[in-house]
């Protein structure tokens, strides 16, 4: 073999090459450009967002970025862009797929319709946003923040856990709320809505608390529905 060709493979990294993360900084006014934009062309921003790197891609004779997707069948309207980077001479048009919001009590539950909500920065597929109302769980998340969780389609092991939050479904009002459990009442044990804890096998109730310590509990007494868990790395 001739010593002068290389071997075919990935090409050799000098040890003085360091990689360097892009600083990539969203301009909100971007943002509103592009609904504006979008509503003036009686279009919806994700779609006139992909139309709009679309002709910037021809423009640029750049690659065509291949769409990412999520993978839950329990929550409506999937991402439908991914996030792209499309060079231009006057500017960068930076998108991030749209993803399902819905909103949720931190109080009383209530009822409210699901919306979209367009990231600032990359979420992973199997994501949704939430949006809360009210300050049970407050100060860490005032009312109206809005929170990134997970899909409970998109676990591994789909199950609650003590101490974690979730968005909970009470017939059908969605309520983000900390799981957890006590040792029953009396009166408890008498209505049968207790369950026995395998850890030490005393008899107990699931409870939902607040962070707020204004808000009192709310016992458990049904089959409890949740749809999702609040991922702390989500939400730096």
């Amino acid at each position: 073999m001739d010593s002068n060709k290389k071997k075919a493979g990935r090409p050799s990294i000098s040890k003085d090459k360091k990689k360097v993360k892009p600083n990539i900084t969203l301009d909100p006014s971007l943002i509103e450009s592009a609904k504006q934009k979008a509503l003036h062309a009686g279009e919806g921003l994700s779609a006139w967002i992909a139309k709009a790197i679309e002709n910037e891609l021809k423009r640029a004779g750049s690659t065509v970025i291949t769409p990412l997707t999520g993978s839950s069948s329990s929550t409506p309207r999937k991402s439908r862009l991914a996030a792209a980077v499309v060079p231009h001479p006057a500017e960068h048009i930076l998108a991030f797929p749209e993803i399902p919001l819905l909103h949720a009590a931190a109080g009383e539950p209530f009822s409210a319709d699901s919306d979209t909500y367009i990231p600032t920065r990359h979420i992973d597929p199997g994501r949704f946003a939430v949006q809360i109302h009210g300050d049970s769980m407050s100060p860490r998340y005032p009312d109206g923040t809005t929170l990134i969780l997970r899909e409970r389609d998109s676990l591994k092991k789909p199950v609650l856990k003590k101490g974690e939050i979730y968005l909970f479904d009470l017939d059908g009002e969605k309520t983000l709320k900390i799981y957890g459990s006590r040792p029953a009442t009396k009166k408890e044990i008498a209505t049968g809505h207790t369950y026995t804890s395998p850890a030490d096998g005393k008899t107990k109730v699931r409870i939902l608390k607040s962070l707020n310590p204004h808000y009192p509990e709310i016992p458990v007494t049904d089959d409890i529905t949740w749809l999702g868990w609040l991922d702390k790395t989500d939400n730096p």
